[in-house]
């Protein structure tokens, strides 16, 4: 009977219970949709991978494996360390690789100052100071480009915190090795703004020193935005 088509046995309890209706093909999809959701979730997620430079690992620790710092690059950065063992591979934006720079930089920076210090400060002959009116000619901004300031340019640019010890010294403004680290510590560090205005009152005392009239906003400028100026 229609009534009798309606059940069926159920395998679990042996009861008649009405037979559910077939789904639409529509809700077949929502069903599909939803277990998939559903195992998904139960999945868990791969861990991000890094780019080493070749091969991509989860994390920069696991880039060398074994092969030091050929195998860290990429998203990474080596940091050298006394030993092999000691050294470490590190996502390249961390503040150890700053740090790390900035310190080699600086021991490179101290190794060239004391000889520096030794052979032109120090002499023989040691360095005249330049205290009167008989100093220099002001230079352009851009002679510093033409062939004969070639050599000072380049001076500037990269020993910059050695030139500018000797400048106040020569100009009997401050010590070579005061004038060397406040340059040093304060062109590579955040207190580069406090820097800015410390060196634009240097700059006006050797002005002086030299018998000119400072003009204290073009240091200011200068030193702010040209510091080997």
């Amino acid at each position: 009977t229609s009534s009798s088509r309606a059940l069926y046995r159920d395998p679990c309890t042996a009861a008649m219970a009405p037979r559910m209706p077939s789904p639409s093909p529509s809700s077949k999809n929502h069903f599909a949709a939803l277990a998939f959701l559903c195992a998904g979730a139960s999945v868990p997620r791969v861990a991000s991978m890094v780019n080493c430079g070749g091969h991509f690992q989860t994390s920069c620790s696991a880039c060398p494996q074994g092969n030091g710092e050929a195998w860290c690059n990429g998203d990474c950065a080596w940091i050298p360390g006394p030993s092999n063992s000691d050294s470490q591979c590190v996502p390249e934006n961390t503040p150890t690789t700053g740090v790390s720079g900035w310190l080699v930089s600086g021991i490179i920076m101290l190794i060239f100052a004391c000889f520096y210090y030794k052979k032109v400060i120090k002499g023989p002959p040691e360095l005249p100071k330049v205290n009167d009116a008989s100093g220099p000619r002001r230079y352009g901004l851009f002679e510093c480009c033409s062939r004969e300031n070639r050599d000072t340019c380049l001076y500037a640019a990269f020993c910059l915190p050695v030139l500018s010890g000797k400048n106040y010294y020569a100009a009997d403004i401050c010590g070579f090795w005061p004038g060397c680290l406040l340059t040093f510590i304060g062109t590579y560090s955040p207190f580069y703004c406090l820097t800015v205005c410390i060196r634009t009152l240097l700059a006006n005392k050797i002005e002086e020193k030299l018998g000119r009239k400072p003009d204290c906003l073009m240091n200011l400028v200068y030193t702010a935005f040209c510091f080997p100026c």
